[in-house]
């Protein structure tokens, strides 16, 4: 939850503060407890939430954390609409592709891909803005194309740490049905690849930039899917 959301409501913030695990670091920040969170069918009662400087920072995904595991999630990104709703195993519609992943709340939301012609570890995460590699995959690529043409950025997290990281074009990102040709992502050795113990294999975390250049993505967690449909 945010600051401004906090004061807007007139929350009491705990004495006690809790620890928060971010993209680029980890930080003791203050905290409220809430009754009630209800977003459609999610009810989630008597929970702990962190105050953030930035909702989008990635605070254990927008769409992370506790009470989504009999949920079905439908994002509609050209109608900026999002739908959650108890997942009744409903099947893909017509048109859509299917990638099957592995969901655990500390090890985030995982599917196979390829990046290139590389195998990794894919993480899906909807409170990430940009899409990152580790630097295991950047070596990988640079093995098997040659070096890569890069520009050095920094990349803020929810805790407000800074990581260095650098942009490169890659030919393709590959799951299961899902192509998305031509990307630009960054690679950086963020802290969350060592905490989710992902540092020595090639990895990549894909945000929003890379996501929402789909019409609809759902997120099915009773069937393990990613249902997604691209824009015409």
């Amino acid at each position: 939850v945010t600051r401004a959301v906090v004061d807007e409501l007139g929350l009491p913030i705990q004495a006690d503060a809790v620890r928060l695990q971010g993209a680029t670091g980890s930080a003791v920040v203050s905290a409220v407890r809430v009754k009630t969170l209800e977003i459609g069918e999610l009810l989630i009662e008597d929970t702990t939430m962190p105050i953030v400087v930035d909702a989008f920072g990635g605070a254990q995904g927008v769409l992370g954390g506790p009470g989504l595991d009999d949920k079905r999630i439908v994002i509609e990104f050209r109608r900026d609409r999002i739908d959650i709703a108890r997942s009744h195993r409903q099947p893909a519609p017509q048109g859509f592709s299917v990638v099957p992943f592995k969901y655990r709340h500390a090890l985030g939301m995982r599917v196979a891909a390829m990046v290139g012609p590389v195998k990794v570890i894919a993480l899906i995460d909807t409170g990430a803005q940009v899409t990152v590699g580790n630097l295991a995959l950047r070596a990988a690529l640079a093995r098997r194309q040659g070096e890569l043409d890069s520009f050095g950025q920094g990349i803020v997290g929810v805790t407000e740490d800074i990581q260095q990281a650098e942009s490169v074009r890659i030919p393709s990102i590959v799951a299961g049905e899902l192509i998305v040709r031509n990307a630009t992502i960054m690679f950086s050795d963020l802290y969350i690849f060592e905490h989710w113990k992902l540092g020595s294999q090639p990895a990549v975390l894909i945000g929003m930039d890379v996501l929402g250049i789909l019409d609809t993505l759902i997120i099915d967690f009773r069937r393990g899917e990613l249902q997604s449909r691209t824009r015409r």
